[in-house]
């Protein structure tokens, strides 16, 4: 008899078995060794991951992808505490704000979302008391000030672009020139443009940092569009890991303000000299971020409380507080 093998599924556990079966006493290690070796496959086909097609259909890649920018939000959500029916009711108020800035009536983002129009109504009555009066101030004056760096526009275009309320873009308006960001040109037809070409919005303000991380999370949601719904070569994504001294972290944000912004500056300047001479240009936004790798994940487990020691039989054993026996009145 010779010795046993294993030649791939079924037919190797097959062989494996009948080794055992048909093996005489004298043979115990021929039989352990077969068994093993079944033992082995089996465990191997449980734990190796299974491989992943080559290609999906455009609907399991739309829900890859909104799977994995939720998980961003579930972290969040996950590390304030914060119940699954509260983060359903902001997705479901960012989705109808969503729906609500394409130009969609409430009857007709009801039927999108699958709600009814009254749950529609009290979903909008919410974001405006909640987000939007208070985002608009800041949200308002950025696009505004990004449409004019693209293309200087009278204050009618840009209420008609906007589709927004005419008195909140006009106020909108009136603070950016107050404020010394944006000229509005006297003329016939009087267009708005940017001050300077390079404009810093740095306020440290809650509100103003709500906006930026909006202005970052679309530029996000840019790249990925056009990295997977309509590839672009436009669109590009990178993540850098690298180390760094604590005392070059500085080196870092000089790298930004003193090499990369000015070279974007010329860029920039470049494509509007371009655009005044009839050629094509192109918008881009650009953003950046870093932070320590991982920070998040560590700041949430450095608060976590320390789990408590495993339990064994033994110090169950001495511990009569972990009996499973009943409670029984004491003897007198």
């Amino acid at each position: 008899m010779g010795k046993p093998t294993d030649d791939g599924p079924g037919r190797g556990r097959g062989r494996a078995s009948r080794e055992v079966t048909q093996g005489s006493d004298a043979e115990p290690s021929r039989r352990t060794s077969s068994t093993a070796k079944a033992a082995s496959a089996r465990v191997k086909r449980k734990t190796e991951p299974a491989q992943a097609p080559l290609d999906i259909d455009q609907r399991e890649l739309e829900r890859r992808l909104v799977h994995a920018m939720a998980r961003l939000v579930s972290r969040f959500a996950g590390a304030f505490a914060m119940p699954l029916a509260q983060v359903v009711d902001l997705v479901q108020a960012a989705q109808l704000q969503t729906l609500r800035e394409r130009g969609m009536t409430l009857a007709e983002i009801g039927r999108h979302m699958g709600v009814s129009e009254r749950h529609a109504k009290r979903l909008l009555k919410q974001l405006r008391e909640s987000f939007l009066d208070t985002e608009r101030a800041y949200d308002l004056p950025v696009r505004i000030e990004f449409m004019v760096w693209a293309q200087p526009m009278s204050r009618a275009k840009i209420r008609q672009v906007l589709k927004d309320d005419p008195g909140a873009v006009d106020d909108a308006i009136d603070r950016l020139v107050a404020s010394g960001r944006v000229i509005e040109d006297q003329g016939r037809t009087p267009l708005l443009r940017p001050s300077t070409s390079v404009q810093s919005l740095v306020r440290d303000t809650w509100l103003a940092r709500i906006g930026a991380l909006n202005s970052f999370v679309a530029s996000l949601g840019d790249a990925v569009w056009g990295r997977f719904i309509e590839p672009s070569p436009a669109a590009f994504a990178r993540t850098l890991n690298f180390l760094v001294r604590p005392e070059d972290l500085p080196e870092v944000q000089r790298f930004f303000t003193d090499q990369l912004v000015p070279h974007m500056t010329a860029l920039d300047a470049a494509a509007q000299e371009a655009g005044r001479q009839g050629e094509a240009t192109e918008s881009l936004r650009l953003s950046i971020c870093w932070a320590p790798y991982e920070a998040m994940t560590k700041s949430l487990e450095s608060a976590r409380p320390a789990p408590l020691p495993r339990r064994t039989e033994a110090t169950e054993a001495r511990d009569p507080t972990t009996s499973d026996a009943p409670e029984t009145e004491p003897t007198p």
